[in-house]
């Protein structure tokens, strides 16, 4: 079986995205949905699909513990609620002989900063090393025990209140850690996961400050030394360079701000 886990707080794709799921051509699988307490307007909705409801604090990391504690499967697959699976992406899972897997993405749409999105995620998979120190290509989908054991470290490494304080860099703890027990591990470059992404430059100026802002809570932990902004610069090998250069500033000015002066 493999256990879909998924902090959810807006749940703006709720439908779309649990109607994905349950139109997968491989039906072994259950639903983990963590929501903020106070969120029982979302709870409701949750409540017409065959899904297991958590509560959970309002950020990430602690939403994807709180999901994965709940979990039952041999393989854990995160996704986010703005991630939307195809058809086949439990199916194509359920094949992978690894612990870890890495998945093929796109984000929808078809805008100048979509097309740039999407030529970054390509520049990622055929042009950087795997490396989750630095955060570029990190996997969805583990071996539940190698999960559940990185949890632990993330746990014994940072205490409870910044634990629950941690918003971006969820997904890179739990990877960095999880490579750490195993190096068995698969790549797809399919696009197998489809995601609503930032389609306005607002947009990505808003989210990249938070996330700067955001970034400063692992500052004197065990894991600062994956917040030096250095680790974040791509290499690239596809595609257009002064316009990728123009999508990376847009994204990395903001985050910079945010993290450096306020």
């Amino acid at each position: 079986m493999i256990s879909i886990e998924i902090p959810m707080k807006w749940g703006a794709h709720i439908n779309e995205q649990l109607e994905a799921i349950r139109s997968q051509t491989y039906q072994d699988y259950e639903t983990i949905v963590a929501v903020p307490e106070y969120n029982n307007e979302l709870k409701d909705i949750l409540k017409q699909y065959d899904v297991k409801i958590r509560n959970c604090g309002p950020n990430l990391l602690d939403a994807r513990f709180t999901a994965h504690s709940a979990s039952r499967g041999e393989y854990s697959l995160l996704l986010d609620e703005t991630r939307i699976p195809s058809t086949n992406l439990l199916y194509t899972l359920s094949g992978i002989k690894n612990d870890i897997a890495i998945i093929g993405e796109a984000d929808f749409g078809n805008n100048f900063w979509i097309r740039m999105s999407n030529l970054d995620k390509m520049n990622l998979l055929e042009c950087n090393s795997i490396d989750m120190s630095a955060g570029f290509v990190l996997p969805r989908f583990f071996e539940t025990n190698i999960l559940t054991s990185a949890f632990k470290k993330i746990t014994n490494n940072i205490d409870d209140k910044k634990f629950r304080s941690v918003i971006f860099e969820d997904h890179q703890l739990i990877s960095f850690e999880a490579v750490k027990l195993s190096d068995s591990i698969s790549i797809i470059k399919d696009t197998l996961i489809y995601h609503y992404g930032d389609t306005s430059l607002i947009s990505i100026i808003k989210k990249y400050h938070r996330y700067g802002k955001s970034h400063v809570v692992l500052k004197g932990t065990h894991y600062e030394f994956l917040l030096s902004p250095r680790k974040r610069i791509r290499k690239i090998c596809h595609g257009d360079r002064i316009k990728l250069t123009i999508f990376y500033a847009a994204r990395g000015i903001p985050f910079l701000t945010g993290y450096y002066l306020f």
